[in-house]
């Protein structure tokens, strides 16, 4: 059943005799509450509530226990019910564009969850319960104010996506070095100033974005990553690069626009499959550029951003 986008400011209590559906999809509305009676709705698998004036789910979930798919994104919640917990079949849940601090159920025992959605909210920290989301593939945290990630993240096995951008990162535990498989982690915007040792056993990291955190210097650990193919490190402060960059020999994509590099490393040649490199607002001469052209002849070189897109040699 579907009324999407249909300016909605009620849904009947009448509701709650469809005791057989499935699937409701109600989002792009006016909701501000729920009937009680969708309580009798157990058989739902996919609820979509997205795009809403919802601040808090009214209905007692304790038997919505064959949900697979939830998407309460763009509403206005603060919290969330406790019985969502005991919908353990979910594999997909949006909970973004809340107003969420803290998540108010034990998460962790959504065993099944593949796909959880947490960005643009309000949250301060993460619980521990979250370490037992061990079929978790994509999780994504833009935008919220953490300042830190329990160790439990490490029980993430099967984590192949992170996104972290725009929170208040000060560090990142060493657990996060058992997510073998994490293929991007993105932690763009936060106050980082290294990185975990123990981030070299990340054998699956592809994508690392750093962009927007305060380095000051290349965290060692990076040059370790040797399967690394895009590297942003736009905005991070660097004065220069380690000779050691140049084990990075899979790179494809590396940003080092809007820092303070007078020159790269001779080393940097050893990096022929690099496709582009970003080097505008950075204080080298035009003999320099022309030295990493000669080094590096198959490599898009990006010198300026501006209104009209990028400027290449």
């Amino acid at each position: 059943m579907g009324v999407v986008n249909n300016k909605l400011t009620y849904i009947s209590p009448e509701i709650g005799k469809l005791s057989r559906l499935s699937m409701l999809y109600l989002s792009k509305n006016q909701l501000v509450n729920l009937p009680a009676e969708m309580e009798n709705l157990t058989k739902l698998t996919h609820l979509d509530l997205s795009h809403n004036q919802l601040k808090t789910l009214s209905v007692n979930m304790a038997n919505f226990t064959e949900l697979v798919d939830v998407n309460l994104s763009e509403n206005q919640l603060e919290s969330l019910p406790a019985e969502l917990e005991n919908a353990t079949k979910i594999t997909h849940l949006k909970l973004g564009q809340n107003q969420l601090r803290e998540i108010t159920f034990d998460i962790g025992k959504l065993t099944n969850l593949g796909f959880l959605y947490l960005e643009d909210n309000q949250l301060i920290q993460l619980p521990a319960q979250i370490g037992g989301l061990s079929q978790l593939i994509r999780f994504v945290l833009p935008n919220n104010n953490l300042q830190s990630l329990p160790a439990e993240i490490g029980g993430l096995t099967e984590l192949r996506i992170l996104r972290l951008s725009g929170n208040k990162l000060l560090s990142l535990p060493k657990e996060i070095g058992l997510l073998r498989l994490l293929d991007s982690l993105i932690v763009s915007n936060n106050q980082l100033k290294d990185l975990p040792a123990e981030m070299e056993d990340m054998a699956s990291l592809t994508e690392l974005y750093l962009n927007g955190n305060p380095l000051q210097t290349l965290p060692p650990v990076i040059t370790r990553i040797t399967d690394l193919g895009s590297l942003n490190l736009d905005n991070t402060q660097l004065r220069e690069l380690p000779a050691e960059i140049g084990k990075l020999t899979n790179l494809s994509t590396l940003y080092l626009s809007n820092n303070q590099l007078t020159d790269l490393p001779p080393e940097i040649e050893n990096l022929q499959a690099l496709e582009v490199l970003s080097l505008y607002g950075n204080p080298m001469s035009d003999e320099t550029i022309a030295k990493i052209q000669s080094w590096l002849p198959n490599c898009e070189i990006i010198l300026q951003w501006g209104e009209e897109g990028t400027e290449t040699i």
